[in-house]
């Protein structure tokens, strides 16, 4: 007789009702998109000075895509299979910069393969019934208040941060429109990203909170009340803050362009 525990590991995955097929497929693309940019990024002739670097950006992008299929997905299915395509690459004593670099760009492709593998099945996978109460407005897609921002108690202490953060929640949880949902998992998982780099400063980190407030409070108003000279130079001021990190500047690369979808330049 199967247990509950082999029935639950045979369970077809559904794709999570926070996220709505259009909305996944677009995340899907944005993640995709960011794997052919990685392959075109690294310059061969820097392969001394550059590999390193290339290879922190490569592992960066991968964690992400898991991340964000558990996330899509009710079941571990998906960013598994994924995970097949995402190898640790062990360091050899033997290895030459040239094997270095074909093996992690052989890494990329296989991910890329994945994903858009995954991304063409999308239409086949059910939804989840929704479980919490909807928002938003008559003729609107429903939307769901479940935008959490996790970071460690002691960091956000540390730095003062915590009711910059909690405001950037609220406003994300008051987001409406058709690429919401996309906009809500980008900001969220860039304000984990901000607080958890060492490499930006504590001013750094507390700028760029406070123009993600504005962005994530920006969003939330309704288009006619938007100030969007305002909203680029935020964007720009964000950008050049974050050029100075790794980890962070990765995440806002991916952040970037849904917020320049949903704002409309």
């Amino acid at each position: 007789m199967p247990t509950e525990q082999s029935a639950n590991r045979h369970e077809r995955p559904l794709l999570s009702h926070r996220y709505p097929k259009d909305e996944a497929a677009n995340l899907l693309r944005g993640r995709i998109d960011a794997g052919q940019a990685l392959l075109t990024k690294f310059n061969p002739s820097d392969i001394f000075s550059g590999l390193v670097a290339w290879e922190a950006d490569i592992s960066k992008w991968g964690d992400f895509n898991s991340e964000l299929l558990r996330a899509l997905f009710t079941t571990p299915e998906v960013a598994g299979e994924y995970s097949y395509a995402n190898p640790i690459l062990m360091r050899s004593n033997y290895d030459n910069s040239s094997d270095r670099f074909g093996r992690l760009r052989q890494s990329v492709e296989k991910q890329l393969t994945s994903l858009e593998s995954i991304l063409d099945k999308l239409t086949l996978y059910e939804v989840e019934a929704p479980t919490g109460p909807p928002s938003g407005h008559p003729g609107q897609p429903a939307q769901y208040r479940d935008v959490h921002i996790h970071i460690a108690g002691s960091t956000v202490g540390q730095l003062n941060l915590a009711p910059v953060v909690g405001n950037i929640e609220t406003h994300l949880n008051t987001v409406n429109g058709p690429t919401a949902s996309e906009l809500k998992v980008v900001v969220a998982n860039l304000v984990e990203a901000v607080v958890a780099d060492e490499e930006l400063s504590a001013v750094a980190k507390k700028d760029t909170l406070e123009n993600i407030d504005y962005l994530s409070e920006a969003a939330a108003t309704p288009v006619s009340m938007r100030k969007l000279p305002v909203v680029k130079a935020v964007v720009a001021s964000t950008a050049a803050i974050l050029a100075a990190s790794s980890h962070a500047a990765t995440v806002w690369e991916a952040a970037r362009p849904v917020l320049q979808q949903f704002f409309g330049f």
